[in-house]
């Protein structure tokens, strides 16, 4: 895959403005991903910094990934959501601090203009699954295998309400 991105993103003056991903978040979106995975006892050791790299690395490039930065002079990643526009898929959202709205912000611009969405959580991760049901997705099924992860996931999909 070949695409051209800005390594520098167009300066950001508070927490609650997103914009798409860019190069130089790579480090601080791969951040996010380790923290959450020290807390994590479940994760199975395949999934190493390489691996989580190479996902970063791909939503960034494929332009599925949005990010919400700190105010400046920092302007680090402060949260993140990956989002397969295509697929009506979210990928992933992840936040440096729970409880902050950063996740839900993202989720909610990602639920704008579409009518259904879709995100495999980690079937071991209850507090991902509660995330999801309070902004209202909706397991579907039950344990299944994750097609691009080494974990057992659950469906759960949002519809808009009609």
């Amino acid at each position: 895959m070949t695409a051209t991105l800005p390594l520098s993103p167009a300066p950001v003056t508070c927490p609650n403005t997103s914009r798409p991903a860019c190069t130089n978040d790579i480090p601080d979106c791969i951040a996010l991903v380790e923290d959450w995975m020290a807390r994590c006892q479940w994760i199975p050791r395949s999934v190493t910094r390489p691996f989580v790299k190479r996902r970063v690395t791909f939503s960034i490039l494929a332009g599925h990934m949005r990010v919400l930065t700190d105010p400046e002079p920092n302007g680090a990643v402060a949260a993140f959501l990956s989002l397969d526009a295509e697929n009506a898929q979210v990928r992933a959202v992840f936040s440096r601090t729970r409880g902050s709205a950063l996740g839900q912000k993202l989720l909610n611009e990602a639920k704008q203009d579409r009518d259904f969405l879709w995100f495999k959580t980690p079937f071991m991760d209850p507090l991902i699954q509660s995330f999801f049901r309070r902004e209202g997705f909706v397991p579907i099924g039950g344990k299944s295998p994750m097609s691009d992860y080494p974990v057992a996931g659950l469906r759960m999909e949002w519809w808009r309400p009609q």
